[in-house]
């Protein structure tokens, strides 16, 4: 067998073993951080505060106001007009097959016929609205909110996107309204580079070891033949 043979059947070998492990699989990852606040603060968020200073706080669970999930969540719940916004910012990965925004949210007011008005937003890297949904809703219980961002992320990819939620409340007769926050996730799935099996690599290396072995056994034989019978 020469030496090309034996580099071509390798690469035949590896080539073999890599599709039958399988080109790729998806793997899903979730592009944002702290989202459900069990830090016990927003770490990985940015806010901005109403005129008055009020924002978004993490909040502990407590018997009086149970977290929506676990030990945290975040509310922001003000005695004055203006909105407050919570915002983080994350990296679009280069290949995205699907994408998928999920969050629980309950938005409260202490007047009846009261209109809040809830907002959420996916933002640019220079932070312009590229996505957005709103709500006036009050009064609300705790919903799992799902929506699916599968098109635009896939015109991102590379790129940086902010997730964007801002809460006015309502103004009148009296200040009324608050938003409670929890568990957001931007769960996207993208392709994952299958490794060869172990055994694969073991059987490669005995091989590339072998065939050493073997084309210096060669060279060496016909080095001495060579030297044994000179011209």
């Amino acid at each position: 067998m020469t030496f090309r043979r034996f580099i071509t059947g390798i690469f035949a070998l590896a080539l073999a073993g890599t599709l039958s492990a399988g080109a790729a699989q998806a793997l899903s990852v979730d592009l944002i951080s702290n989202g459900d606040f069990e830090t016990g603060d927003l770490s990985g968020w940015s806010t901005t505060a109403n005129s008055r200073g009020e924002t978004f706080e993490a909040v502990a669970s407590s018997r009086r106001d149970p977290a929506i999930a676990g030990a945290y969540d975040v509310t922001y719940d003000p005695r004055f007009s203006g909105i407050a916004t919570l915002t983080q910012f994350f990296t679009v990965p280069d290949q995205v097959i699907s994408a998928t925004f999920n969050f629980t949210v309950q938005m409260g007011s202490t007047i009846l016929n009261s209109s809040p008005l809830t907002e959420v937003s996916i933002l640019d890297s220079f932070s312009n609205v590229v996505w957005s949904r709103f709500s006036t809703s009050s009064n609300t219980a705790i919903s799992p909110i799902t929506f699916d961002l599968t098109t635009l992320l896939q015109s991102y990819q590379g790129q940086s996107l902010g997730v964007q939620f801002g809460f006015t409340p309502s103004s009148f007769p009296v200040v009324s309204g608050d938003l409670t926050l929890d568990d957001i996730a931007m769960m996207v799935e993208t392709p994952a580079a299958v490794p060869l099996p172990p055994t694969i690599w073991m059987m490669l290396a005995a091989l590339g070891l072998f065939g050493v072995l073997g084309w210096r056994r060669r060279d060496v034989g016909t080095s001495a033949s060579f030297t044994a019978n000179p011209a």
